[in-house]
């Protein structure tokens, strides 16, 4: 997924809570 986690609602985070613990996982390569 390549959505911005600043983007990204709280009710989003909530059904994707790998966002948050793993920042530097998949989703925190496409950041930036």
């Amino acid at each position: 997924m390549c959505m911005k986690p600043e983007r990204i609602p709280h009710r989003f985070l909530a059904l994707f809570p790998t966002f948050v613990p793993k920042p530097t996982g998949p989703q925190g390569n496409h950041e930036g």
